[in-house]
């Protein structure tokens, strides 16, 4: 089956496209690639790296750090990393933008340098500030849609309301609400925001990332935005809206090494939390996985309760049962499907499947239902290309 082809663009901070790689191993003549990889992720920040023959004179303009008096650094230049597929009918387009933020260089045995930046995706931004607001604060303590809440987080931590203004990131914008997802509430001050909002998109349910939406040499545009449910479509084989299934599976070749893991090593059942108080005054809950609707512990195995205890300085029960409910499903047995996708006809990366999508692993006689929620595309220095999804149980 073809293979789809490759760039990857580099532009500054100020939106300019200042050099450009075609092809894979084939060193300065054919652009001075020869292996890539990059992961792009759901809710996380994903990565990528690029293996540059260390000739190249474009590494001058691209590595982070120069010595010399006066040189400015080139610490977050955008590397896009641009496909096409012409057998699955697709043109150019921009599927993953990260920020540069690692050089290294390496020689080999026969003296061969070669120049490897790497760098993390835009979703880097959403870890970059905590939600900085006082307790019972109007910026801290929420309460709404789920969808809402979690851009308002955005919006007074990252983005243009952001305060000191020295914690705006330039060029950030928030989607506008829609109001999707369960009501929610709950105080987050001092918190991570990264992990807000994972909260947030599991409760809701819901997917964010952030997102590039500049185009061509134009000031780089960021924004932040949310999508209800899932990222993606549904193609399960049953799905409701008639969509063409994506089904993946060693027999219809296009899956292969496929590893399933069902894991209740770290698993916590039962959660207990000690509040405010002494004595017979102090307040107090458990929460088990059943409450959650996650396993019905007691019927598993005679022997399967596993309990931890956390304190917090919540008052209400509501408040104290979301924090036993956070550690309950952190906590949770997992079930993990690792596998390489094989391009087919019915099966192409980018055109009849992508992250946030919902899709069909046939194994082991089953069906199984899956999320995909990242996929790295590694290009090695031979042109061979593996599409590696993570899934997760939806």
């Amino acid at each position: 089956m073809a293979e789809a082809l490759y760039q990857v663009r580099v532009r500054d901070t100020d939106g300019d496209t200042i050099a450009i790689f075609t092809g894979a191993g084939r060193g300065t003549i054919g652009g001075g690639m020869q292996a890539f990889s990059y992961r792009k992720r759901l809710r996380t920040p994903g990565q990528w790296w690029q293996q540059i023959v260390g000739n190249d004179d474009r590494i001058a303009i691209l590595e982070l750090f120069d010595a010399a008096p006066g040189v400015e650094t080139h610490l977050d230049y955008i590397w896009e990393f641009w496909r096409r597929d012409p057998f699955g009918g697709l043109d150019w387009y921009r599927d993953f933008s990260g920020l540069h933020r690692y050089d290294s260089f390496v020689d080999d045995s026969e003296g061969q340098e070669t120049y490897i930046p790497r760098g993390r995706g835009l979703n880097e931004l959403i870890g970059a500030e905590p939600i900085r607001y006082d307790k019972g604060s109007a910026e801290a303590a929420k309460s709404g849609a789920a969808e809402t809440v979690a851009k308002e987080y955005v919006e007074e931590n990252i983005g243009p309301s952001a305060l000191p203004v020295d914690r705006i990131m330039p060029n950030l914008t928030v989607q506008v609400t829609a109001g999707t997802g369960n009501a929610w509430e709950g105080d987050r001050a001092n918190k991570p925001l990264s992990d807000v909002l994972a909260e947030l998109a599991e409760y809701a349910p819901g997917d964010f990332m952030i997102v590039d939406t500049s185009t061509g040499n134009a000031t780089p545009a960021f924004e932040f935005q949310w999508k209800e449910n899932q990222w993606g479509t549904d193609r399960t084989k049953e799905n409701d809206g008639g969509i063409p299934a994506v089904i993946f599976g060693k027999e219809r070749n296009n899956a292969q090494n496929i590893r399933y893991t069902y894991s209740r090593l770290n698993e916590v059942n039962t959660s207990y939390i000690i509040g405010q108080g002494a004595g017979d005054v102090r307040r107090d809950v458990t929460r088990t996985a059943a409450d959650l609707g996650l396993i019905a512990v007691q019927t598993d195995s005679p022997w399967a309760r596993r309990a931890v205890v956390r304190t917090t300085r919540d008052f209400t029960t509501a408040a104290m049962n979301d924090s036993a409910d956070k550690t309950l499903y952190e906590q949770r047995s997992r079930r993990v499907i690792q596998l390489e996708v094989k391009q087919s006809q019915s099966t192409r990366y980018g055109r009849d499947w992508d992250i946030g999508d919902l899709v069909t692993l046939e194994h082991r006689g089953v069906d199984i239902n899956q999320k995909v929620m990242g996929v790295t595309v590694t290009v090695s220095s031979n042109g061979e290309t593996t599409l590696t999804p993570e899934l997760q149980d939806i």
